[in-house]
């Protein structure tokens, strides 16, 4: 990703400088912003007004209400794979969610049952 997509939400949370234009997309700075716990509540309201709200205006809202504190910007959060989640999802036939779900529900010999067999 270049610099060119992360101005925004530099303009956001440190240097507050009004940066708004044509390629402001809205979706990728939320996903941003959302990786601050101070914004979390901010980014959660325009996710529930995106489809009311311009781009112009969630940038505005963002603008003036977000403090201008300097962050760290962190990797962002991803999902870890879990081997007993894999092979559940391969016993049972199921989707990642439900074994998800359903994995904490085995015992430890059912978890050795399936491995085996698997």
């Amino acid at each position: 990703m270049s610099e060119e997509a992360f101005k925004y939400s530099k303009s956001l949370l440190s240097t507050k400088t009004y940066n708004f234009d044509d390629k402001y997309d809205a979706m990728f700075n939320n996903k941003i912003l959302s990786q601050h716990g101070d914004c979390i509540l901010h980014t959660n309201a325009m996710n529930l007004c995106y489809r009311v709200l311009s781009p112009r205006q969630q940038y505005d809202y963002y603008f003036y209400t977000i403090r201008p504190v300097k962050r760290k910007f962190n990797k962002w959060g991803k999902k870890k794979d879990d081997e007993k989640v894999k092979m559940v999802m391969e016993y049972f036939n199921y989707s990642y969610r439900h074994a998800y779900e359903v994995v904490d529900l085995l015992t430890k010999d059912q978890i050795k049952e399936i491995k085996d067999a698997v």
